[in-house]
């Protein structure tokens, strides 16, 4: 009658000590193994060098008590995992901040088109960028425009801007209109925002820059109440006074207003020259 078969649970019970007992008693172990450790090359003949002894045995105990030990893991218990581990989704919110970025511009279409949509290059420098810089010049705005950088500058009675590599010649338009900017530069508290528009634009705007064209939006009567004042002082003299009021002069909202009254003196740092300027502008719609 044959013995029993050996279970797992006796093969999972040797230990380390056993395995080292045991293992060397079934490994033979000859002088010397020649093992082939070659290196060839054109015209040369193969160098054999025998590999000793201790190595072999070292490896092949290695591969032993590897398979010992597996056999040993065998008797723990193996878990099969039939259904699909569904996590709880993870939720992330946050408010919304309003920055810097437009949604809309007109430049390209004449209307109030979202730019995703717009098949055309615009960029857009809004009220809240030319707040927080600070921006009195157009030459100042066109570092937040890729593609875009400052013009020889005319002394400050033109507005010239570089884009794509080709000057304006100080063509600016004012909501879609060529503006007369040879007797007067523009005051930013009249602007609303800056939208220049990359590429020819012959068709929308006529003769103009290869480049680009860049139009202004000015700032627009509001519905509800709304009255700002501001002043600045910095080098050279330099001061700055701005009023802003706007808001709805009957009962029904449907008349209204906006006043803005600007005014700068200041020096430079080159003599004799001034930067003085004076605005008033009152819109009624």
């Amino acid at each position: 009658m044959p013995p029993p078969p050996r279970s797992k649970q006796a093969i999972g019970n040797l230990d380390k000590e056993s395995l080292n007992t045991l293992i060397p008693l079934m490994v033979r172990r000859p002088r010397e193994v020649p093992v082939v450790q070659a290196h060839h090359e054109r015209n040369q003949t193969l160098a054999v060098r025998p590999e000793p002894v201790e190595g072999l045995n070292q490896r092949f105990l290695k591969i032993l008590y590897g398979i010992a030990f597996v056999l040993a893991g065998m008797t723990s218990p193996i878990i099969a995992v039939s259904e699909t581990l569904v996590l709880e989704p993870v939720v992330v919110t946050a408010d919304r901040i309003d920055g810097y970025a437009a949604e809309t511009a007109t430049s390209a279409t004449r209307d109030d088109a979202a730019l995703l949509e717009t098949p055309y290059s615009v960029s857009v420098i809004d009220n809240a960028i030319l707040k927080d810089s600070y921006t009195l010049r157009l030459e100042d705005a066109a570092l937040f425009a890729a593609g875009v950088e400052q013009g020889s500058g005319q002394g400050g009675f033109d507005t010239d801007l570089i884009i794509r590599g080709f000057s304006t010649g100080g063509r600016v338009y004012l909501d879609g209109l060529l503006d007369n900017q040879k007797f007067q530069v523009r005051d930013m508290a009249l602007v609303e925002r800056i939208e220049i528009l990359k590429g020819q634009s012959s068709v929308l705007y006529g003769s103009g820059s290869p480049g680009g064209t860049v139009n202004y939006i000015s700032k627009k009567p509001q519905i509800e109440s709304r009255h700002q004042v501001s002043l600045s002082g910095g080098n050279y003299d330099f001061a700055r006074a701005t009023i802003d009021s706007t808001g709805s002069l009957n009962i029904s909202k449907s008349l209204r207003y906006r006043m803005i009254a600007d005014g700068q003196l200041g020096n430079d740092f080159r003599a004799n020259v001034q930067n003085n300027r004076a605005t008033l502008a009152v819109m009624v719609k």
